[in-house]
């Protein structure tokens, strides 16, 4: 997952000795990753640049978690939210049972 860093600094606060102190907050913020451009292999039935990420999610959770590769895994471990992986794989009739188990396992952390 890609993080946006965001810094706040107070400059100018004086300390007891007469010295001049810089405070300095990080602010880490997950940031949602971009839209992954499809392999035609992976998509072989349609067009990949007409898949929609969010209205075929089942579609797609379940192509990428059969025939996926590591970054497709990883895209979609990153792009959709746990809740909704758990809910496409248990409840999917389309995956390899093998399949099945691993993610099982995957999405239980």
């Amino acid at each position: 997952m890609d993080i946006i860093f965001a810094f706040e600094a107070n400059v100018g606060s004086s300390n007891l000795s007469g010295g001049t102190t810089c405070i300095t907050n990080v602010i880490l913020m997950p940031m949602k990753p971009k839209v992954m451009k499809f392999r035609q292999t992976l998509f072989w039935d349609v067009d990949p640049k007409k898949i929609d990420p969010k209205k075929n999610a089942r579609y797609i959770i379940e192509r990428v978690a059969d025939f996926g590769d590591d970054k497709e895994a990883k895209w979609v471990l990153d792009f959709y939210d746990k809740m909704t992986l758990k809910k496409v794989v248990a409840k999917s009739r389309s995956l390899m049972p093998e399949t099945k188990k691993l993610w099982t396992l995957i999405l239980k952390k």
